[in-house]
């Protein structure tokens, strides 16, 4: 049974929120299919510069799921 699957399957009608997901499209869209809520992404410790240009593609990767 798959990841997705298997949040489904536990979350029946209770909120689900998922912490330090991958910025993966294939990812956060089984995370969608299955129901979650809400998906908080792993954000690594950069300099300013770098953690800018990564806040800013996740910005561009999560605008399909709201």
């Amino acid at each position: 049974m798959s990841l997705a699957n298997r949040l489904a399957e536990a979350a029946g009608d209770v909120p689900v929120m998922v912490a330090g997901a991958s910025p993966d499209s294939e990812l956060l869209a089984a995370y969608a299919d299955a129901g979650a809520d809400r998906v908080a992404l792993s954000l690594p410790t950069q300099p300013e510069a770098e953690t800018l240009r990564t806040l800013d593609a996740f910005a561009g990767l999560v605008s399909t799921f709201r």
